[in-house]
C-alpha cells in the first residue's frame, strides 16, 4: 500500500530539488562562461618572475596568450576537451629570453657555414679540427668561397688564430673566410687575400687593421674591423627564398635557447630586405 506523502513533505522535497537544479544551472554557467585554454603545461617549477620569489605549477594558454598561472588543481580544469597537455615533469619554465644586444641577421647566414665554434657553443678544439670542419664545407659546396664563422682563438689549443698557410692546407685554390666569434675580424687564406686585394697591401684601410708576417709587409691572413669589407663584397648573395628560410633557421636556433625577442644590431640594406620579406610571408615568428 502507497504511503501518502504529507504536502509539507512534498513542497520541502520540491524546494529542495529546484534549489540543487538551480546550483547545477549556474555551475554549468560559470563552467561555460570560464575561458577554455588550448596549450596547458602542469606539473612544472613556473618562475613567472612578477615578484622574486613567485612560483607556481602551471600555467594555460589560449590563442598564443597566457591565460592564467596556477597550481596544477587550478590550471587544470581549464584544458577544453582538443587542448594540448605538456607534462613538465618538474622541469623549469621561464618568460621568454630577450636578446639586447644580437644579430640575427649574422646567425642567419651563418647557417649555411661551416660551424667553428670552440665548446660550449661549438665543437672545435684545436687548429686541426678548424681545418677539418672547413674542409667537410668545401666538399659540401663544391665551388666558390669556403666560408666559416665562430672560431675564438682564445679557446681555441694554440691560444691564437689560425695563419693564411694552415688555411691554405685546406684549399689554395679557392677562398676562405673564418669569420671570428667577435664578428669584428677574420682570417683568410692565400687565396682570398689575393682576390681582395690584401695580400701586400700598402698601408691599412681607414678603421681597419691588417695583421702582418715577420717581414712587415706580408699579410698573416688576419684582418679586422674595415679591412674585412674588401673580402665580404666579394663573397656571392644567395637568392631571396634561401635568406628567407635561413631566417627559419635562425629563429629556430633563438627559440631553441628560449630567446623570444630577437635584435639585428647592424641591419645592412640587403638584411633588411631579406626581413621584411620574411614579414611579408608571415615567417617571423620571434619578436
Amino acid at each position: 500500500m502507497k504511503m501518502a506523502i504529507p504536502a509539507q513533505r512534498r513542497c520541502a522535497r520540491m524546494v529542495r530539488l529546484t534549489t540543487c537544479a538551480a546550483l547545477i544551472g549556474y555551475a554549468a554557467t560559470l563552467a561555460a562562461r570560464q575561458p577554455a585554454a588550448d596549450l596547458v603545461l602542469l606539473h612544472g617549477n613556473v618562475i613567472p618572475m612578477t615578484a622574486p620569489d613567485a612560483k607556481a605549477e602551471a600555467v594555460a594558454i589560449k590563442d598564443g596568450r597566457i591565460l592564467a598561472i596556477g597550481n596544477d588543481a587550478q590550471i587544470a580544469p581549464l584544458a577544453k576537451r582538443a587542448a594540448k597537455v605538456i607534462d613538465l615533469k618538474g622541469r623549469t619554465l621561464l618568460p621568454g629570453f630577450i636578446d639586447a644586444h644580437g644579430h640575427i641577421a649574422l646567425m642567419a647566414m651563418r647557417v649555411d657555414q661551416a660551424d667553428l665554434a670552440s665548446p660550449p657553443a661549438g665543437p672545435i678544439a684545436n687548429i686541426a679540427e678548424l681545418q677539418a670542419a672547413l674542409r667537410a664545407q668545401a666538399a659540401k659546396n663544391p665551388d666558390g668561397w669556403i666560408l666559416g664563422a665562430g672560431y675564438d682563438d682564445s679557446l681555441l689549443a694554440e691560444k691564437r688564430h689560425p695563419t693564411r698557410q694552415e688555411l691554405d692546407a685546406v684549399s689554395s685554390d679557392r677562398p676562405i673566410f673564418a669569420l671570428h666569434v667577435s664578428s669584428h675580424l677574420a682570417a683568410l687564406n692565400t687565396k682570398a687575400l689575393e682576390l681582395a686585394g690584401l695580400l701586400h697591401p700598402a698601408a691599412d684601410p681607414p678603421s681597419g687593421v691588417i695583421q702582418r708576417e715577420a717581414d712587415g709587409k706580408t699579410a698573416s691572413g688576419v684582418i679586422e674591423e674595415s679591412a674585412m669589407f674588401a673580402a665580404l663584397r666579394l663573397i656571392p648573395g644567395v637568392p631571396m627564398d634561401r635568406q628567407v628560410e635561413q631566417l627559419d633557421k635562425a629563429q629556430q636556433i633563438y627559440a631553441s635557447n628560449g630567446i623570444t625577442s630577437a635584435e639585428e644590431g647592424g641591419t645592412m640594406p640587403g638584411t633588411w630586405a631579406a626581413m621584411n620579406e620574411a614579414a611579408k610571408r608571415k615567417r617571423l615568428f620571434l619578436d
